[in-house]
């Protein structure tokens, strides 16, 4: 028998991925497949894979809870789920991949199926799929723009490179092209590593997120006692 088949495929939002969320979302798959009668919930378990890899190379598990440690290591740059069901000659088909890597380009949702609602059943898992995403979204996405976006950047940055040249050392802009020149590549190239798109709960990642707001607070010190104090020192003070 052959059924409507209906694919959906997106990139995911930046978010922050740990082993309790995952069990969190392998437990709504698991759920939500056996609700729509797609398969038998004895045999979902076995439906589902999950691969998580890093600089030593790749683990796959059919279960989250078969990872023992708490966190992933410092080198995990990509985590797939995947639930596919099994053919069983009716001509329904149901898959669903979820791809979190540190890469904008390349974390994805991919729900394809063949069954008499296709278009409905996948609609209402990637909706429920991304409410189960929601509560672990990050501002990471800031440092990871599109395409045309970074070229506008690097376009910027160029300009500021030349202009840098272009004006003396004691014209009053110096100071602000400079910095603004500084930026841009610390934003194009540092930034984007320092805090991926997706984030994996590891101990190097709780360390870039403190060395972060350790500068953060001493920019923000910077700014509030280097300059605005200064400007307001003699309109307050008189000196």
């Amino acid at each position: 028998m052959s059924y409507p088949a209906f694919n959906f495929e997106n990139r995911l939002p930046s978010i922050r991925v740990t082993k309790d969320f995952l069990g969190a979302l392998e437990r709504y798959l698991l759920k939500k497949v056996v609700e729509v009668g797609m398969v038998d919930e004895d045999k979902a378990l076995s439906c589902i894979e999950i691969k998580i890899e890093d600089s030593l190379g790749s683990e796959r598990l059919s279960s989250i809870s078969q990872f023992e440690s708490s966190r992933f290591s410092d080198s995990t740059s990509r985590i797939e789920i995947e639930f596919e069901r099994p053919y069983i000659g009716d001509g329904k088909r149901l898959k669903i991949r979820l791809n979190f890597t540190k890469n904008r380009l390349f974390t994805s949702l991919a729900i394809s199926a063949s069954a008499p609602n296709a278009r409905e059943l996948v609609l209402g898992l990637r909706d429920g799929i991304l409410r189960t995403i929601e509560p672990q979204n990050t501002w990471h996405w800031i440092f990871h723009p599109n395409a045309a976006i970074s070229g506008l950047i690097f376009g910027g940055g160029v300009i500021l490179g030349v202009q840098m040249f272009r004006i003396g050392p004691t014209d009053p802009s110096q100071l602000f092209v400079t910095g603004g020149f500084i930026f841009v590549w610390i934003y194009l190239f540092l930034l984007g590593a320092w805090f991926p798109y997706t984030g994996f709960d590891s101990k190097s990642a709780e360390r870039a997120g403190k060395i972060f707001n350790w500068l953060l607070t001493g920019v923000a010190t910077f700014l509030v006692f280097g300059t605005l104090f200064t400007m307001l020192r003699r309109p307050l003070l008189g000196f």
